[in-house]
C-alpha cells in the first residue's frame, strides 16, 4: 500500500525507467540499492544478452541446494538468462530436487538441458560454476546454535567436495 510505504512508488518507477530503457536496447543506469533481490542484481548484470539465440556459456553450472524454494527459483533463473547450457541440479533432497528437475523441464527453456542428482560426485565432478542456497531452515524446537552447527556442517561438507571434485572451478 503506497500510503504506508513513500518509497514503494519511487522503486517501482526506478523500474519502469530500466525496463523502458532495456526494451529500446539502451544501457539503464543501474546501481545495486535499486534491487531488492539478488534475482533483480542477476537480472541486472545479465541484461545485454539476447537470451534467444545466446548463453553465456556451455559449461557446467551447478545449483546446490536446488531442491527447495530459493534453489527452484535460482534454477529458472538462470535458465531465463541463458547463464548456462548445462544446468546441474543438487539437493540432498531427492523428491525436491526431483520436483524442480521436472518443473524446469516441463517449462521448455530451448538450448538448456537440465540434470539433477543427489549425488555429490556426480553432481561436483567437472563443474566450472556452482551457485549455492544450500543450508538447513530452522526447525520447531531449534536454537539458533543448533542451526549454526548443522549449516556450518553443511558449508564445511561443501569445501569438500569442491576441493574433492572440482578443484579448478572457475567460480563459486
Amino acid at each position: 500500500d503506497r500510503q504506508n510505504n513513500p518509497n514503494k512508488n519511487k522503486t517501482s518507477c526506478r523500474f519502469f525507467a530500466i525496463f523502458a530503457r532495456l526494451a529500446k536496447n539502451e544501457a539503464p543506469v543501474l546501481k545495486a540499492r535499486d534491487f531488492a533481490t539478488t534475482t533483480e542484481r542477476i537480472l541486472c548484470l545479465f541484461n545485454s544478452i539476447d537470451m534467444k539465440t545466446k548463453v553465456l556459456t556451455n559449461k557446467k553450472l551447478l545449483l546446490v541446494g536446488a531442491g527447495g524454494a530459493i534453489g527452484s527459483n535460482m534454477a529458472q533463473t538462470a535458465a531465463m538468462l541463458g547463464l548456462s547450457s548445462n544446468i546441474c541440479l543438487y539437493d540432498i533432497f531427492e523428491q525436491g530436487v526431483h520436483g524442480v528437475y521436472e518443473e524446469m523441464r516441463h517449462c521448455g527453456f530451448d538450448g538448456v538441458n537440465f540434470s539433477y542428482t543427489v549425488d555429490p560426485k556426480e553432481a561436483f565432478t567437472d563443474a566450472e560454476y556452482i551457485i549455492s542456497s544450500g543450508g538447513a531452515p530452522r526447525k520447531e524446537g531449534m536454537t539458533r546454535e543448533d542451526l549454526l552447527k548443522g549449516n556450518a556442517q553443511i558449508a564445511a561438507d561443501f569445501a569438500d567436495n569442491v576441493k574433492k571434485y572440482c578443484p579448478n572451478v572457475k567460480h563459486i
